[in-house]
């Protein structure tokens, strides 16, 4: 069984290593990284796991997701290996003065980006190298610092492709596009830590200037981390190609310090930038297998860690099985 690096291949890897068949040691497991695991929108430092925001239609994928995100939690202790938190969410509808602020009827779960430990310790290989094709019983792949020449051909029973936005690279006929984001992760001086996500509408009252949707994420130890909307920007032959957007990021960094007034001030200490996969047909992810047999995990957008545990389920069971049976998955 062959898979991808980020968040999506390496729950759809890690739920394998579940089912009775790679327990009995009658299957193996490879994933096929063309650069670092977790190096495209998987590397974003922070995630809210909500079924706030996202299209009705995946509601019984997002539940299931949470449930298995709580579970996980329970069972690995989340908290101290990948700060798993509870925090206390707000909705801020900014304009001229912050006088509009509505607290959101629910909790928000908090994910960081340790996603492989466990697969690791369940025997699952990774390999490293850029996939240039891929058919029902083999992956073409180039290992990582070799020239286009050295091809590899690695054979399979069955391939899934979850490559994030370079889905459509890999499966053109797949609809997987791509939506650029940026973040920033900022120092806060004199500033208690916080224990909440900000979601903010900010609307500067000017022309010029459209309104904006920013994620703000107080972290522990005086951080935080905000993220914001997206660009159009052409994706990559590979992610290690990614260029960050100047002015983006200073654009966040002043709606942030106009957040913040004049009661704090705030220093950059890293920027992060990645493609998010878009599924330009429907807008929803796609979790299926091809005509020719190919099982497919991509188009999550934003919500791949959000989504990343039900979907690894739900396609380890397409794959092994036939069918997704767990729609209903019990506390």
């Amino acid at each position: 069984m062959k898979s991808k690096g980020g968040i999506i291949g390496i729950c759809t890897s890690f739920y394998l290593t579940e089912h009775e068949l790679y327990k009995e040691g009658r299957m193996e497991i490879i994933i096929v990284e063309s650069n670092e695991v977790a190096s495209g929108s998987s590397s974003i430092p922070s995630a809210l796991i909500t079924s706030q925001w996202q299209n009705e239609a995946l509601h019984p994928l997002t539940e299931a997701s949470v449930r298995l995100h709580q579970r996980l939690n329970d069972l690995y202790d989340g908290k101290n290996k990948w700060e798993f938190r509870y925090v206390e969410p707000w909705l801020m509808n900014f304009t001229k003065f912050n006088d509009h602020v509505s607290k959101l009827p629910e909790q928000f779960d908090y994910f960081s980006d340790e996603h492989l430990q466990k697969c690791n310790e369940r025997g699952v290989q990774i390999i490293y190298g850029k996939v240039t094709d891929v058919k029902n019983n083999s992956v073409h792949y180039v290992p990582k610092g070799y020239d286009t020449r050295d091809t590899i051909i690695l054979d399979a029973d069955k391939v899934c492709v979850s490559a994030g936005a370079w889905t459509g690279y890999i499966l053109p006929y797949s609809g997987i596009g791509c939506l650029f984001a940026q973040s920033l992760l900022l120092d806060l001086e004199g500033c208690e830590s916080k224990e909440y996500v900000t979601i903010c509408n900010v609307n500067l009252q000017n022309p010029e200037f459209q309104e904006r949707s920013v994620e703000v994420h107080f972290l522990p130890n005086n951080k935080a981390f905000i993220t914001g909307s997206t660009l159009f920007i052409p994706l990559p032959k590979g992610n290690e190609a990614i260029q960050i957007n100047s002015q983006h990021l200073m654009d966040l960094k002043e709606t942030f310090d106009l957040l913040l007034a004049e009661k704090v001030k705030s220093e950059v200490i890293d920027c992060t930038c990645a493609f998010l996969p878009k599924n330009r047909v429907t807008g929803i992810p796609i979790l299926t297998t091809s005509r020719s047999g190919i099982y497919i995990a991509a188009g999550h957008a934003s919500w791949g860690i959000t989504q990343g545990p039900a979907t690894g389920l739900w396609m380890a069971e397409l794959i092994l099985e036939g069918t997704i049976k767990s729609i209903e998955i019990d506390d």
